[in-house]
């Protein structure tokens, strides 16, 4: 069992390592999925979701495609 807490506070820390460093990165952040959209993707994958992956999944959906 993991410590989503403890995660979603170390990845927190990194975007705002980022934020101050001035990396355009952070604006393309997405927001994360709901359990349900969670759930639906993961009908398409040959293989179960860690719960990490989860967690991370829930915190931000990663970026959206920039210029």
């Amino acid at each position: 069992m993991i410590d989503e807490a403890r995660l979603i506070k170390a990845l927190d820390a990194c975007v705002a390592h980022l934020a101050r460093l001035g990396c355009p990165v952070v604006n393309l952040l997405q927001p994360g999925l709901t359990d349900a959209e969670l759930a639906q993707n993961e009908t398409q994958l040959p293989f179960l979701l860690t719960e990490e992956v989860r967690t991370l999944y829930r915190w931000r959906n990663g970026t959206r495609g920039g210029r």
